[in-house]
């Protein structure tokens, strides 16, 4: 019990991308300060989860259906805020934060592995990239970060994906950061040919399975795949210490230790950190936590989170103009 009121007490002070910070203003569609609030929830697995609410307007509502057997998609927008017209993104924004935590971009991918692992390896086609990876439990995953960036072929990333501090040699270490439109690639699920994205801005109904940006063969994880990874590897209070890699987190010093994982199921995840948007850009946390994302929709859905100065896993919703990394699952 005592351990659990650690735990609450941590998400509850947890400042971490996206967290509100009164110092940077939001911004809805009308330029307005979006207020966001989190309410923290145990679950029985110790599942610490928080739900945002923030205005979202809408005027307009699509609905598509091709087959008796396909999803009908409904999206509501009082204005078109995909790709570079979402006024959070755009590039009028000035980065006034850039902070990495010393992460040391300069060690490769490959170090961060773990060399007792027998890992497995896929090449993505659409690009020629080659990733690890892992089969934990019933689940095959990816052993690092999605680094996918063909806006051509994928027009859900124009405008929607970036490298940490728009440095493009980071990618090579961490991936890329992506919008949850991104993510699920929702112009490609949902185009009827007047750019419904599902993006910031739209509300649309998500398949139960979703490729999104994934290699053919991968999809995007949903929350109920981050759910079983981290009960597979020992419960949610000890997740973030099972998946996180063994070197590149900033030292936990009130605890007197380094804030690295174990890595013991060959997952390396590293402290990717995020780009976040409110009136400014700012991108945070290298060296001190990783985000991922689920296809389980919500008006803020739903991501994973891993951070240095604590052994849990924690799932909370965040905006979806955002960016986090992506790992993908084995179809």
């Amino acid at each position: 019990m005592k351990k659990f009121l650690i735990i609450l007490v941590c998400a509850l002070c947890l400042t971490a991308c996206g967290d509100d910070d009164s110092s940077f203003a939001s911004h809805d569609e009308d330029s307005s300060v979006e207020s966001s609030s989190s309410s923290v929830v145990s679950s029985s697995f110790g599942d610490l989860r928080s739900s945002s609410s923030k205005k979202e307007k809408s005027s307009s509502s699509i609905d598509k259906k091709s087959s008796s057997s396909e999803i009908a998609s409904k999206s509501s927008s009082s204005r078109n805020n995909s790709g570079s017209s979402v006024k959070s993104s755009s590039s009028s924004a000035k980065i006034i934060k850039c902070i990495d935590h010393n992460f040391d971009w300069s060690i490769p991918k490959e170090t961060y592995l773990n060399p007792e692992i027998q890992y497995d390896s896929i090449v993505d086609e659409r690009d020629g990239k080659a990733y690890k990876t892992v089969e934990i439990g019933n689940q095959v995953w990816m052993a690092e970060n999605l680094n996918y960036s063909d806006s051509i072929n994928t027009p859900s990333l124009l405008g929607k994906s970036w490298c940490y501090c728009d440095d493009e040699q980071k990618c090579n270490v961490i991936g890329r950061l992506y919008t949850w439109a991104a993510a699920i690639d929702s112009v490609a699920l949902y185009d009827d040919g007047n750019g419904v994205d599902c993006g910031y801005g739209h509300s649309c109904l998500i398949p139960e399975k979703v490729q999104g940006i994934c290699p053919n063969g991968w999809r995007l994880p949903t929350k109920n795949d981050w759910s079983a990874l981290f009960e597979f590897v020992g419960g949610w209070l000890e997740a973030a210490l099972a998946l996180k890699s063994g070197a590149g987190w900033l030292a936990w010093v009130d605890k007197g230790r380094n804030g690295n994982g174990t890595n013991s199921f060959g997952f390396s995840a590293l402290p990717a950190g995020c780009r976040i948007v409110r009136d400014r850009i700012r991108y945070e946390d290298a060296g001190q936590y990783t985000f991922f994302w689920s296809s389980t929709p919500a008006s803020t859905p739903s991501v994973a989170i891993l951070q240095y100065y604590d052994d849990p896993g924690y799932q909370r919703d965040r905006n979806k103009y955002d960016a986090y990394s992506v790992r993908c699952v084995k179809d």
